[in-house]
């Protein structure tokens, strides 16, 4: 991931500054002191995690701005950052995202720690190094290095074994520790247990003693249960005995319906026909109660019996009323139409959606038009036929000559005068000029009265001509107009004949009465639907009414084979004509579920009254566990014929139970010494009690035990684990800073390990010629910054995909070898990550511009960015 560009508007000394088509490579900006390089780099340090409302970034004129145009797995972000608020993230796509999202997750710790370095940090160094700070050492500053998680491992090992020790010692004996308290209360309750053991043979005594006076109260109250259920079911006889005579007269008027016999008989049949014919009753009986308790229309039909009378009342009443409809119906078509064929049938054989009203009126209007248009237009034909005749026989009678045939006489008149008068001027006669004066003049009166006379004639028949012509000319138009609207008078005439067609008019002069025609035909065809629709609803009433009846017939029929009564609508019969005989049956059937209802009901009640009460119900089960709780008390109710019977065994199971009651209550003053005496034994309290403190006991010590184990456990774990993560933290990182530090010493360094006590959270640096081991308090301040830079180097390119990296003079403590082999480093990282290297040292840069060609430099000065090259940054810088 790197920056394409960087926009700030308003941050500390920077005010509209815009970096474009930065590099992803390596970023060298160089400025000199107080150019605005620190600032640079607090911007680049929290822009992707927003700015800290305190003191350590520089204050801005206005308000905080910085945008940032971003690219990572080849796609573009922009990230922009207002004020003190969250930075705000969005892809190509419009898409928000989070800004830690981009930098891989990490926290603002680790990124600011990692991938941020300045000189006022390393500066400190020094003082961590010697010890002067205790809680902030080189671990602090390499927390996101990977070795903070180590540190606190032996103090978690420590305090898991110490919690074992103080709940079990050293080795997990019971008898010390938290576990001793435990351990000596379970061997004083085994003691005690012990004691009580010596008492048993006399408590054995007792108690056997005492069960057998228990099984003989036992059988004693089985006894009294007994007497009492029975005493219970007599007294229930008693109180309900009426009740019983009136079920059983109830029942003996069913069976004389069932059986169809009368209540008295004229021969006495012998006993064993007597018997038969009573399982015979009871079993038709029964049919005929159960077939009342399932068929629950009867009731139906009683609800409903005289909604059922008026809905047959209306479907005959709608039946006569439909069939007056239909005959008014047909009457007034016979009347619309003589030759009508077909009855109400033919109304759907008329296809009036064939016709559209409005187009029908449209085209009889334009019949009337045409016809009424027709007689004007022959009406003028005549007119001009006559005017045409007329001018004819005026034009005939008009004679004239021509004006040129006068003129040309006028002509020829002047034409001898002239002559004439030329001869007198050669005879010399006076006459001869006189005679030529008098045909001049005779020619001018010709002339004068003949061509004007004749020019007006030839006017007026001109005039005429040019009439007649024009006449004619109309007289041709009008006629073929009258054909145009002869043809579409006749076009005409087809569609409406084919309209009458449709309607089934046969008559020829139809076009008068088509239209009421048409609106009479279709007020026909929606009173027949309507009728049909009416009908339909009154065959569909007919049909649920037919299948009511038919229920309440097969009701009858049922009930027939229940019992011996006569119906008379039991045969097939039309259901809605013989209503009555339906209806009639219906009371037969009512006055039989009414006596049924008032037997099941007394019966019922008696079922309730005898599943109302246990102690009833287990006196009834005690008697016969396979009938019913009726069915046992009827029996019940048999053995005794009379009240005074059912009276005299009340009172003789009322004073055995009293004698009975006695006995028990001399057995029970028995069983209270005896168990009296065995409560002065206590004996098996005193076992119970004991047993139940040892089984405390043990329940709190094998709780200890579990938390003994449970911490070793924990202890030996976190040993184990401190030993792998050491390992694997000296493996993947301090292996790869060795390497880094060795190029960067010039082989000077071989080798970084921990410290042997993690506790000090310091490095050991071992050198290549003399293999010695130096703690960092033993380092100079360049070398500490090397080994710094090394470990930081190592972890960042452990963190894919890469971020981008911001040094701000922190080299300027290495010699010029060390600071070279450094610069070789970055421009080799620079292959992966984009570096902003910022410096105010021109040597820094030279070293950089020999290294690499790839780099890119800006000049930074007062806050305002300039792209430059190595050789005028170097001058820029010089100077």
């Amino acid at each position: 991931m790197h920056y394409k560009k960087i926009y700030i508007r308003d941050f500390g000394i920077f005010n509209n500054q815009n970096l474009d088509d930065i590099s992803n490579k390596l970023v060298v900006i160089g400025g000199k002191n107080r150019a605005g390089k620190s600032s640079f780099l607090k911007l680049l340090r929290y822009l992707p995690y927003g700015l800290p409302q305190d003191n350590s970034i520089p204050p801005a004129a206005s308000n905080y701005y910085i945008e940032a145009e971003l690219e990572k797995e080849n796609t573009s972000y922009n990230l922009s950052l207002e004020g003190f608020s969250k930075p705000r993230v969005l892809d190509e796509k419009q898409r928000e995202h989070s800004a830690v999202e981009l930098f891989n997750q990490l926290d603002q710790l680790t990124y600011q720690h990692l991938f941020s370095i300045s000189l006022d940090e390393l500066q400190h160094l020094s003082k961590i190094a010697g010890g002067k700070k205790k809680e902030k050492r080189l671990y602090s500053i390499l927390l996101g290095a990977g070795f903070s998680e180590l540190v606190r491992v032996p103090e978690l090992a420590d305090k898991y074994y110490n919690r074992a020790v103080d709940t079990g010692g050293k080795r997990g004996d019971p008898s010390v520790a938290d576990f001793k308290p435990y351990y000596n209360q379970i061997r004083e309750a085994e003691d005690d247990r012990d004691e009580a053991l010596l008492e048993v043979k006399e408590f054995s005594n007792k108690r056997e003693e005492l069960l057998k006076k228990q099984s003989s109260l036992q059988k004693l109250n089985e006894k009294i249960e007994s007497v009492e259920n029975e005493y219970i079911l007599i007294d229930l006889l008693k109180n309900n005995y009426s009740e019983l005579q009136e079920i059983e007269a109830v029942e003996q008027k069913l069976k004389r319906a069932v059986s169809g016999i009368s209540s008295s008989r004229s021969v006495e049949p012998d006993q064993a026909e007597t018997k038969t014919e009573n399982l015979n009753q009871q079993k038709k009986l029964n049919e005929l109660i159960s077939f009342f308790e399932q068929n629950k229309l009867i009731n139906k039909f009683k609800q409903k019996e005289e909604a059922l009378k008026e809905r047959i009342k209306n479907y005959q009443l709608q039946k006569e009323k439909l069939a007056g409809v239909r005959q008014q119906l047909l009457l007034e078509l016979e009347s619309l139409n003589s030759s009508w064929e077909g009855g109400l049938q033919q109304l759907n054989n008329i296809e009036l959606d064939l016709i559209k009203e409005q187009k029908l009126n449209l085209k009889l209007k334009d019949y009337e038009n045409l016809n009424s248009d027709l007689e004007k237009i022959e009406s003028q034909i005549k007119r001009l036929k006559n005017d045409e005749r007329d001018l004819s026989q005026e034009l005939e009678a008009v004679e004239f000559r021509k004006p040129g045939t006068v003129l040309k006489q006028s002509y020829l008149i002047l034409a001898v005068s002239i002559l004439t008068l030329g001869s007198s001027f050669l005879i010399n006669l006076n006459q001869l000029r006189y005679l030529s004066l008098i045909i001049a003049l005779a020619a001018f009166f010709y002339y004068s009265s003949s061509y004007k006379t004749s020019q007006l004639e030839k006017e007026k028949a001109d005039k005429l001509k040019k009439e007649k012509e024009l006449k004619q000319r109309e007289l041709a138009q009008l006629e073929q107009n009258l054909a145009k609207k002869t043809e579409l008078l006749e076009e005409l005439e087809k569609e409406l004949g084919s309209y009458a067609q449709i309607l089934g008019i046969k008559e020829d002069e139809y076009r008068s009465f088509l239209a009421s025609y048409y609106r009479e035909i279709r007020d026909k065809q929606r009173r027949y639907q309507e009728l049909k629709n009416e009908e339909k609803v009154h065959f569909s009433n007919k049909a649920e009414l037919l299948k009511t009846l038919q229920e309440l017939k097969t009701i009858i029929k049922n009930t027939a084979q229940n019992c011996d009564l006569e119906f008379s609508a039991a045969a097939e019969v039309d259901l809605i004509k013989n209503q009555q005989d339906l209806f009639g049956d219906f009371e037969l059937i009512k006055d039989l579920k009414a006596l049924t209802d008032q037997y099941l009901t007394k019966k019922n009640q008696l079922k309730h009254t005898l599943k109302a009460s246990e102690k009833i119900k287990n006196a009834l089960t005690e008697i016969n566990q396979e009938q019913s709780y009726y069915q046992i008390f009827i029996n019940f109710y048999q053995q005794f014929p009379t009240a005074a019977a059912v009276e005299a065994e009340k009172e003789s199971l009322s004073l055995e139970l009293s004698n009975l009651k006695a006995e028990k209550g001399k057995l029970e003053e028995n069983i209270t010494t005896l168990k009296n005496r065995i409560n002065e034994l206590s004996t098996s309290t005193r076992i119970e009690k004991a047993q139940q403190k040892i089984d405390l006991a043990q329940t709190k010590l094998e709780k200890k035990a579990q938390d003994y184990a449970l911490n070793q456990s924990v202890s030996f774990i976190l040993k184990k684990l401190r030993a792998k993560m050491i390992e694997k933290a000296e493996e993947e990182l301090l292996k790869p800073a060795s390497k880094i530090m060795k190029r960067i010493s010039s082989g000077h360094y071989s080798q970084l390990k921990t410290a042997s006590d993690l506790e000090q959270r310091d490095f050991r640096i071992i050198t290549a010629k003399n293999k010695e081991e130096k703690q960092t308090k033993e380092l100079s301040q360049g070398s500490l910054e090397q080994l710094f830079l090394a470990v930081r180097l190592s972890r960042i390119k452990e963190i894919n995909p890469p971020l981008p990296l911001v040094l701000d003079d922190s080299l300027v403590n290495f010699d010029r070898s060390h600071l070279y082999n450094t610069a070789e480093l970055l421009a080799e990282l620079a292959g992966s990550h984009q570096i902003f290297i910022l410096s105010c040292h021109p040597h820094l840069i030279s070293f950089i511009s020999r290294l690499t060609d790839s780099a890119q430099y800006w000049k930074l000065d007062s806050g305002r960015f300039e792209l430059s090259s190595a050789q005028q940054l170097i001058a820029h810088l010089n100077n």
